[in-house]
Order: C-alpha cells, then structure tokens, then sequence
C-alpha cells in the first residue's frame, strides 16, 4: 500500500514536469510566432524571398515531413514504453515512470520540430503563411499528444 502511494507522487510529480515542459513548448511556438512578426514588419530583407530555385519542391517536401512526423508521434511514443509487463520493466515500477516520462518529453519535442520547419521554410522563402502553416500542424500535435494524467496512470497500471 505505502509502495503504491510512493508510486502515485512519483507518477504525479513526473506528470507535473511534463505539463510545465508541454506548456514551455507550446509557447515556444508563440515566441516564434513573435519573431516571424517582428522579422516581417522591422527587417527589409524580409520583404522578398531569396532567389532559391526549387523553393516549391523544399515547401512540399518540409510539408510532407511534417504530416508524416505528426502522425508518428504515436508510433514513436508506443515504441517508448514498449515492454511493460514483459518482465523487463514492471507496471507502476520507478522505471515505468520514466519511461513514460522519456516518451511524454519526446512526443512533445517532436511537436515543437514541426513548428520549427515552418521557422526554416519562413527565413528562407519570407512567407509568413509557411510559418503559420506548420505552426497550425504543430499545435494540433500538441493538442494530441499533450500530457494527459488519465493516459499516464493507465500506462503506470494505476487505474
């Protein structure tokens, strides 16, 4: 009983961490969002994109590769905490906790990469709507896979 009570403030305390980091990230995407704005209405060379040949192929290949990345997140975050129960890592173990930290912490930076593509496409093509358009999938990621204390106590065998 006291072993599962250590468990739970172990878990919760994990989980804290992880909704402070998802919210850092989450406004990271904000702060770019920021520098986009003040880039565009401050800086000249921003008025014009550079003169790079195959600037469509680059938009629709970074496109691709954020769908793709924001639909394996949950591939990726499975392949994490694989191995609960087999013996290698026990349900509501301290290494079931982290592992389910690593994951949350991973899933979230994957997130944020999504929006940093659109950082990329936007200093290189000066299209603010690049930016917006992976800000947009960004935080639809986020919205799936931010830290949800149901899914951290089913994964930790504590429901």
């Amino acid at each position: 009983m006291e072993a599962q009570a250590n468990t739970r403030e172990v878990l919760e305390s994990k989980y804290r961490t992880a909704v402070v980091l998802g919210v850092a990230m989450v406004l990271s995407v904000v702060v770019y969002a920021v520098v986009v704005e003040v880039l565009v209405s401050r800086v000249e060379a921003f008025s014009a994109p550079l003169p790079i040949e195959g600037m469509d192929t680059i938009r629709y290949g970074f496109i691709a590769i954020a769908i793709i990345e924001a639909l394996v997140i949950g591939q990726v975050r499975k392949a994490m905490l694989g191995g609960f129960g087999s013996g290698r890592v026990l349900v509501g173990s301290s290494e079931c906790i982290e592992r389910i930290f690593k994951a949350q912490v991973v899933s979230l930076a994957l997130c944020d990469t999504i929006a940093l593509y659109g950082m990329v496409l936007f200093l290189i093509s000066a299209s603010v709507w690049d930016f917006y358009l992976f800000a947009l999938i960004s935080m639809a990621a986020f919205a799936a896979y931010f830290p949800r204390r149901s899914r951290w106590k089913q994964w930790a065998g504590l429901l």
